[in-house]
Parts: C-alpha cells; sequence; structure tokens
C-alpha cells in the first residue's frame, strides 16, 4: 500500500512540473508575440507617418513627432514591463538527450551541477558569461529528461538575450529560456 501512495505522489509531482514548463513556454511565447506585433505597428505608423509629413506644414509635422516620441516611449514601457515577468539572472537550459553526460555531472542527491564536467562548449560559455552557479531545477524527477533541464545563475543581466542565444546555438542544448516570474495577483 505504502508504493502505491509513493508513485501516486510521484506522478502528482509530474504533472505539476510539466503543467509549470507549459505555462512558462506560453507566457515566454506570448511576450515574444507581442513584442513583434508591436514592432510592426510602429513600423507601419512610420511609413504613414512619412507619407503624412509631405502634406503637412513644419509646424504640424514637429508636433506630430512630439506625438511620435511619446508613442514610442509608451511602447518601450509597455516592453520593460514584459520584461518583468522573468527571474534576472537565471536561464532554463535543457541539455540535449542525446549527448553522452559524464557520469559526475550530476549528484543523485543533490541539485548542483559539477560544470566542469559538462560538455567543453557549454563549460565555454557558461565561463564567457561568467555564470555563478549551476542547478538541476528538477533533480528530484525519476524522468531523465527533466533532470537535464538546469537553472542558470549569472549577474550581468544585461547580456541575458545574448546568453541565450549562444547557448541556443550549440548541438549540446535544446532550448535555453528565460525563467518566468510565478506570481499571485
Amino acid at each position: 500500500m505504502k508504493n502505491k501512495n509513493n508513485s501516486g505522489s510521484v506522478i502528482v509531482w509530474i504533472i505539476i512540473v510539466v503543467l509549470v514548463i507549459t505555462a512558462s513556454f506560453l507566457v515566454y511565447r506570448k511576450s515574444n508575440k507581442t513584442t513583434v506585433y508591436q514592432k510592426q505597428t510602429l513600423e507601419e505608423q512610420n511609413q504613414q507617418q512619412r507619407s503624412q509629413d509631405q502634406k503637412q506644414t513644419p509646424e504640424e509635422q514637429k508636433q506630430q513627432r512630439s506625438q511620435d516620441q511619446e508613442q514610442v516611449q509608451e511602447n518601450q514601457n509597455q516592453n520593460d514591463n514584459l520584461q518583468n515577468y522573468y527571474v534576472d539572472g537565471q536561464l532554463y537550459v535543457k541539455i540535449e538527450n542525446s549527448i553522452v553526460l559524464d557520469p559526475g555531472v550530476f549528484d543523485p542527491a543533490s541539485r548542483f551541477v559539477d560544470t566542469s564536467k559538462l560538455p567543453q562548449t557549454i563549460q565555454n560559455i557558461f565561463n564567457l558569461y561568467n555564470v555563478s552557479k549551476v542547478e538541476r531545477s528538477f533533480f528530484f524527477s525519476n524522468n531523465i529528461s527533466l533532470q537535464r533541464i538546469l537553472r542558470v545563475y549569472f549577474n550581468d543581466i544585461s547580456l541575458t538575450n545574448q546568453l541565450i542565444s549562444d547557448l541556443s546555438h550549440l548541438s549540446e542544448v535544446e532550448f535555453a529560456e528565460k525563467i518566468p516570474l510565478n506570481t499571485t495577483q
């Protein structure tokens, strides 16, 4: 009877983890789509503005530029608000399942990762971006795929997008993404 309860709670935890990852992915995709939409809208407005500028007096053009600057600032504020939905200085990085890892990379009883035993290409990027700590977010899971999702800590948050890009281009990495900020509102 005790085994059934343990397996039931493991299944519940796996379901919770899958739901959290799915929700994180959906939030990430929505924010990227919003940003692309904002850029497209701004480009369309710029084209309309150029055609209107040819028909306006200098005073009207000056007033229109002022309004445009206010709109750009408002769009930037909206984009800044989207950025606040992620944990600063942390990423999820998933190592490809097909990559054979040194057995010492993951301590079965701990969440901490020995980065010196990760593939050299990943080590190089971690060193380049001064990664301070790497943990397995789902070390408690029996799912090997979930155990390969790392939580990467770094200090220079201005390089977040570049770090994601560099990691995503590695064949050893399945994905690299920002960690959604879980809040209750």
